[in-house]
């Protein structure tokens, strides 16, 4: 049986958190977001991808 963590452990939670918030807080990210959501799209779904990779264990939802 797989070992399972802590959703506040998750590599993928983190990553989108700090892309939300940098979208929020850096004008020029906020900006560059706005006007190409096609691109942000993009970037999200590549770093989820990439982390879902290399993640090897499932969250604990409970």
């Amino acid at each position: 049986m797989e070992e399972k963590k802590s959703p506040l452990l998750s590599k993928t939670l983190w990553a989108n958190a700090i892309m939300a918030v940098c979208a929020l807080v850096i004008p020029p990210v906020s900006e560059w977001m706005a006007s190409n959501p096609e691109g942000v799209a993009l970037i999200f779904t590549g770093v989820n991808a990439i982390l879902r990779l290399v993640t090897k264990s499932q969250l604990a939802l409970k």
